[in-house]
C-alpha cells in the first residue's frame, strides 16, 4: 500500500514538511474583478491587501471543475500510489469538498475524502499528522482514525472586525446594521462547528474586550491539554492588533506551544484585512 496525502491551499504547511512527507497540494484560484490568481503564487502581497478592503469587489475562492481534478490526479498516477487521502478546508466557506466527493465516487482511483471542519493551521496540521502515519506505514482506516481524533480536539476560532466583510461574502448570518458598527465598533466571534460550518459564537462586542472573548473560548481547551495545547496565531503580519494578541496569547498560556503564522487568503476573505484566526488544538506525536 502507497498512500498519498493531498490537500488544498487553504492548509498552513511548513515548506519543510511539505518535502519532507512529499505533501501534494492543490492550488485554489480565487476571484477577484474579473482575474483568476492562483491563491499562493499568483499574486503579490500588494494585490492580497487591496482584495480584502472594505471597499473593493468581494474575492471568491474559484470553483474546482472535473479537468482540473483530472490534471491535478493525472500527475500522481505515475508515481504508482494505492490509495489517495484529501484533507479539504471546510465545507461551509467552501463547495470544494462536496466537489471532491462527487469526483471520487466516479474515479477509478481510491480517493478518501476527510474534511478538515476548519482552514489554516488545523488544516495543515491535520496534513502533517496523516503524512507521518502513512510515513510510518498505517494504514488508510488508521489514518483516518487519528485524523478523526484530533479533529475532534481542536478548534478554530475567528474574529471579525464588524460584519462588513461577513455581509460581503454572504455568509453573515446575524448581526448589526452599518450605523451601529460605526458607533460601536462592533467585532463576531466565530468558530468553525463539528460540521464544519461558520458559527456565530458572540456578536457586537466592544473592542477593548474583544482579547479576553477570545480568551476565554480558548481557555477550556488549555485547562484540558495543558502542556500540549498548541495556539496559532493567523492575520495580516503587519497588523498592529494581531501583534498585540501575540503577546496576550504568550503571557496568559504559558505551557501552550504559540505559533505565529499569516492567514491563507481563502480564510481571510471572509474577515477582511484586520481579522484575526486562532486555531487550538491538541499537540498529537
Amino acid at each position: 500500500m502507497k498512500i498519498a496525502i493531498l490537500t488544498d491551499s487553504s492548509a498552513v504547511i511548513d515548506e519543510n514538511d511539505v518535502e519532507k512527507f512529499n505533501i501534494h497540494i492543490l492550488e485554489f484560484n480565487i476571484g477577484f474583478e474579473g482575474g483568476r490568481y492562483l491563491e499562493k503564487q499568483g499574486m503579490t502581497q500588494e494585490m492580497k491587501r487591496e482584495m480584502l478592503l472594505e471597499n473593493t469587489s468581494t474575492p471568491v475562492i474559484e470553483s474546482v471543475s472535473d479537468n482540473e481534478l483530472d490534471s491535478f490526479f493525472s500527475d500522481l498516477k505515475t508515481q504508482e500510489y494505492t490509495d489517495y487521502i484529501f484533507i479539504t478546508l471546510a465545507n461551509g466557506i467552501s463547495s470544494f469538498p462536496k466537489v471532491l466527493e462527487n469526483y471520487a465516487k466516479t474515479s477509478d482511483l481510491k480517493i478518501h475524502v476527510f474534511d478538515s471542519y476548519a482552514s489554516g493551521a488545523n488544516q495543515g496540521y491535520l496534513v502533517k499528522l496523516a503524512a507521518k502515519k502513512a510515513a510510518e506505514g498505517a494504514d488508510v482506516a488508521a489514518i483516518i482514525d487519528h485524523l478523526k481524533a484530533l479533529r475532534d480536539n481542536s478548534a478554530t476560532f475567528l474574529l471579525s472586525y464588524g460584519v462588513n466583510q461577513l455581509t460581503k461574502t454572504g455568509y453573515m448570518s446575524n448581526g448589526h446594521n452599518s450605523v451601529s458598527n460605526r458607533f460601536l465598533k462592533p467585532k463576531t466571534l466565530m468558530r468553525f462547528t463539528n460540521q464544519g460550518k461558520l458559527s456565530m459564537y458572540k456578536t457586537h462586542y466592544r473592542e477593548k474586550s474583544s482579547y479576553d472573548e477570545l480568551k476565554a473560548a480558548i481557555m477550556p481547551m488549555y485547562e484540558k491539554f495543558g502542556k500540549k495545547t498548541q495556539i496559532t496565531l493567523m492575520g495580516i503580519l503587519n497588523n498592529k492588533k494581531y501583534q498585540e494578541y501575540e503577546m496576550h496569547l504568550n503571557a496568559d498560556f504559558t505551557d501552550a506551544t504559540i505559533k505565529v503564522v499569516e492567514i491563507p487568503l481563502s480564510l481571510a476573505i471572509f474577515l477582511g484585512s484586520k481579522g484575526i484566526a486562532v486555531a487550538v488544538n491538541e499537540i498529537f506525536e
